[in-house]
């Protein structure tokens, strides 16, 4: 059996969970919340796994103070991992405690019944709790598998539809790291210049301390703050103190042209796959086609959020930081703390599936409570938002088939252009934060380098490698090494893009050859999860075989397994244009192993399906000379009410035989693959350039 990570970096039973008199259970977990209902995910687990009714667990996750350290919750990995560590942490306590209860009660062990959390012998004349056993064994041992007879207590929650247990705080308006209020709070804005590298060249301090509201101003460097107790006041503050700032501008931002930017920066060449066949294949074509995807915001509707209190004794902050540890080890090392005097608890804020400004902001309020020795709220602007925080990198892919006699592609070749999609706090040796990189003692810019494909599953990298039999692969990476902005992850990181490129280039060889797209992908499919939920989605969509599309209605297919071990994900989608670029119908399905929360799992797929057809069909970071453009929602559209699927179905196959894989980012790639073949349906041209805009699709029309 395989140990999870997350279990053998916090080994101790008692690091994950803690038993009290009146039954009540405290659970521990260093995944946290983001809106994909891991919370309740998690208690579902370890409620099936002690026997328990999950009304008394109490959950504890993402702090530095009774919780686990499992790093970032990212990656899809929160159930397929966290998870995991929790069913056997869980398992292993029942079992100790099953083995003492027999004991105790002196019968056999499997004599023994758990009901509710009681240990019984069957005529229920004699019992035990979880409290009374766990006082008698040493929770601080670490987690062993234990062999023997210890049958795990029936099912009642995993595999059901139990309703979030965050939800009502947050309906309630209290459930938000926007919501938190400290006594005696400062509200603060950071001062930003208005290019992308902007510095400061004066000041009029005085001015900006007499701006009605301003009761303090932090300088610090080209760090720059006021704060108030009022924070409507501060905030129309923050727009005034900007005319008695002169700055100027820096040459950072010089990516208005994407492939002049990489023909002109050196890159670091380096073969993250290859395999070869002993099979010699003649090949008698080959197709060459090169596609590309923009730089992409996060664009979260919520703008990011922290709070700081430093007393003088302790540094403590309330984040909605993905990495409660990383970010405590940063802000530690920022400070010259010993990481002991840093505490950070994590709290619910809006969700970005990557790495926003969330850590970010979090130093900015730490340096301003150090500074004024109060507590402060920190929330940035919507230009900063969409402005400085980290993008999804923008990237080019050029893919080469070659194809044999018979017509099956027998090599394949990928060769990837692509900024860094990793800078998270944590990863590297310096403060990976950027009021570290603004202020007078500053920190040097993190090194750029991708995540290696094991065991992360690559960055720029991410579902490179199609899952397709093609016997002779070769994927080379170019990781450009002097990056003029901070890149790093965005839900599903290179996957996004890779997918869209194998998923298009698939349909034009299937066209060329004259086969149905979606036979000639399972003609070149061995595995069987795979071709199921390809299957499943012809079937469900009413799939027509060989149907084109008439100029103003498509329809397109595409199927990808999420870092080529996760969730499988096929999707079929109808495109309407007539008017604009309309998805009007959506048909998925997910193989994800055995389920825990039916819901959570159609939710997820049903966010990541609408998220991934803003970013195929309208956003993109777009840049001037020196600045971005896209610093309101009037420069950076994202999908609107309007313009969601009138239906979207999916349709979940439950593999309990297998172990869970998370869902929040397989449905990214192949949702742009299958809008892009819909048009080429519809139309007989191939837009390779994301976003499809019409101008896109126009220009491909000439």
């Amino acid at each position: 059996m395989s140990i999870p990570s997350s279990l053998i970096n916090n080994a101790k039973l008692s690091s994950w969970i803690e038993f009290h008199s009146d039954g009540t259970v405290s659970l521990k977990s260093g995944k946290v919340e983001l809106g994909q209902g891991i919370s309740t995910s998690l208690m579902q687990i370890a409620a099936d796994e002690l026997g328990v009714d999950i009304e008394s667990i109490h959950l504890i996750s993402g702090n530095t103070i009774n919780a686990p350290n499992e790093g970032w919750t990212s990656a899809s990995i929160s159930i397929e991992v966290g998870g995991k560590a929790i069913r056997l942490i869980c398992s292993n306590i029942r079992k100790l405690c099953l083995t003492q209860a027999s004991k105790l009660i002196g019968v056999d062990s499997s004599e023994i019944i758990i009901e509710r959390g009681i240990f019984y012998n069957r005529s229920k004349t004699k019992s035990e709790s979880y409290f009374s056993l766990t006082r008698l064994i040493n929770l601080d041992q670490p987690f062993d598998c234990i062999e023997g007879n210890f049958a795990a207590p029936n099912k009642r929650y995993v595999g059901h539809s139990l309703p979030r247990i965050d939800l009502p705080r947050k309906i309630e308006g209290n459930g938000f790291i926007q919501d938190f209020v400290l006594p005696d709070m400062l509200h603060a804005r950071i001062l930003r210049g208005p290019e992308y590298e902007s510095f400061i060249q004066s000041i009029n301090e005085t001015a900006i301390r007499a701006l009605m509201g301003v009761s303090h101003f932090v300088r610090d460097g080209q760090f720059l703050a006021i704060c108030g107790e009022n924070e409507g006041l501060i905030a129309l503050a923050a727009k005034k103190a900007l005319q008695y700032v002169s700055w100027s501008a820096g040459n950072s931002a010089q990516l208005d042209d994407f492939d002049k930017f990489l023909r002109e920066n050196q890159v670091a060449p380096e073969i993250v796959y290859e395999s070869k066949s002993a099979d010699e294949d003649i090949i008698v074509r080959e197709y060459e086609s090169s596609f590309s995807k923009p730089f992409l915001a996060h664009a979260s509707i919520g703008t990011v959020c922290a709070v700081a209190d430093f007393n003088g004794d302790k540094l403590h902050i309330w984040t909605q930081s993905q990495g409660v540890y990383p970010l405590r080890a940063c802000i530690a090392k920022f400070f010259g703390m010993s990481e002991d005097f840093v505490e950070v608890v994590h709290i619910d804020g809006a969700g970005c599936y990557g790495h926003n400004g969330a850590d970010d902001v979090a130093l900015d309020a730490s340096i301003i409570s150090v500074a004024t020795k109060r507590p402060v709220r920190v929330v940035w602007s919507r230009a900063d938002e969409l402005g400085v925080a980290p993008f999804g990198s923008a990237m080019r892919i050029d893919l080469k088939a070659g194809l044999n006699e018979k017509n099956r592609i027998v090599a394949w070749t990928n060769v990837i252009y692509s900024l860094g999609h990793l800078i998270r706090p944590g990863w590297g040796d310096t403060v990976n934060l950027l009021a570290a990189t603004e202020v007078e003692n500053s920190f040097p810019a993190p090194e750029i380098k991708d995540p290696p494909m094991t065991p992360f599953g690559g960055g720029a990298a991410r579902n490179s490698v199609p899952l397709y039999d093609f016997k002779n692969e070769r994927v080379e990476l170019n990781l450009v090494q002097q990056s003029p902005i901070r890149t790093s992850a965005l839900r599903a990181l290179g996957a996004f893009g890779n997918v869209f490129a194998i998923e298009s280039l698939i349909d034009d060889v299937a066209h060329d050859v004259g086969q149905d797209p979606v036979d000639f992908r399972l003609l070149h499919l061995s595995d069987e999860r795979a071709k199921k939920v390809i299957e499943t989605v012809v079937r469900e969509c009413h799939y027509q075989k060989g149907k084109s599309g008439m100029g103003d209605w498509g329809q397109g297919f595409a199927f990808a397994q999420y870092k080529n071990n996760g969730a499988y994900f096929a999707i079929h989608v109808e495109v309407d244009l007539s008017e604009a670029v309309k998805i009007s119908k959506v048909t998925a399905a997910v193989d994800a192993g055995q389920i825990i929360n039916p819901d959570f799992v159609r939710n997820q797929i049903e966010g990541g399906i609408i998220q991934a057809i803003s970013w195929t069909i309208k956003e993109e970071v777009t840049w001037s000379r020196k600045d971005i453009e896209n610093r309101s929602w009037e420069n950076y559209p994202i999908i609107g009410f309007s313009d969601i699927p009138s239906e979207i179905n999916v349709h979940i196959l439950e593999r309990s035989e297998y172990p869970s894989y998370g869902v929040g980012e397989c449905a990214a790639g192949p949702v742009a693959g299958a809008i892009g073949n819909a048009i080429f349906n519809a139309l007989g041209v191939r837009v390779r350039d994301l976003p499809i805009t019409y101008e896109r699709i126009a220009k491909a029309l000439v």
